[in-house]
C-alpha cells in the first residue's frame, strides 16, 4: 500500500494490512511518526523497516549507505571522463540522506584530487517538475556541467526532461 507521504494514510494502510493477517510487513518511510511507532508495537506479525532508522525497540531497519552512494555515482561518472558535476537536491523528509549524498559525491571528487567547487548543488523542487528546472537552472549556472546526480528517481525523469527541453 501506498501511503504518498501522507502520515495519516500509512496509518490506514498499516491497519488494514494488520487486519488482513499478513505474514509480514516491510515499511519504507522516511519519516515515523509517534502514532506509526505504536501501531508498528501493536501489529502482530514481524515488521522490518526500509529507509529510516527504527525507533521502535525490537523492530530492525534496513539503511542505505547514502555516502557510499553518492561516492559510487561520482565514481562512475568521472571514469566516464566527467569532471564538472550537479548534484540536484530535492527535499527530503531525511535531510541527513540528500548531506550524506554529497558528502559521498565530495570525497569522490576529492580522491580524484578535483577541487571543491567543481560540484555545483542545485535545490531541487519534489517531484519531476522540479527536477526539471533544478536541471535547467544547473546547466544555465555553469554551462560546463557535463553531468548530474539526482537526489530520487522523480528528480532524475524531471532532469531528463529538463534537458531535453534544453535541446
Amino acid at each position: 500500500a501506498d501511503g504518498l507521504r501522507d502520515p495519516e494514510r500509512e496509518i490506514e494502510s498499516l491497519e488494514v494490512l494488520a487486519e488482513r493477517e499478513v505474514d509480514g510487513l516491510i515499511i519504507a518511510s522516511t519519516t515515523l511518526t509517534l502514532r506509526h511507532q505504536v501501531r508498528i508495537r501493536e501489529v502482530p506479525c514481524p515488521v522490518v523497516i526500509v529507509n529510516s532508522e527504527s525507533t521502535v525497540s525490537a523492530v530492525p531497519a534496513v539503511l542505505s549507505d547514502n555516502a557510499g552512494g553518492g561516492r559510487v555515482a561520482a565514481e562512475h561518472l568521472l571514469g566516464l571522463g566527467h569532471t564538472r558535476l550537479a548534484y540536484l537536491a530535492a527535499p527530503s523528509a531525511d535531510d541527513r540522506a540528500v548531506h550524506e549524498r554529497i558528502e559521498g559525491v565530495r570525497g569522490a571528487l576529492w580522491a580524484a584530487g578535483l577541487a571543491h567547487g567543481t560540484l555545483i548543488i542545485v535545490p531541487a523542487a519534489p517531484g519531476v517538475d522540479g527536477g526539471a528546472l533544478a536541471a535547467v537552472m544547473a546547466i544555465g549556472a555553469d554551462s560546463a556541467i557535463s553531468a548530474l546526480i539526482c537526489s530520487n528517481d522523480l528528480t532524475a525523469i524531471g532532469a531528463i526532461r529538463g534537458l531535453r527541453s534544453l535541446g
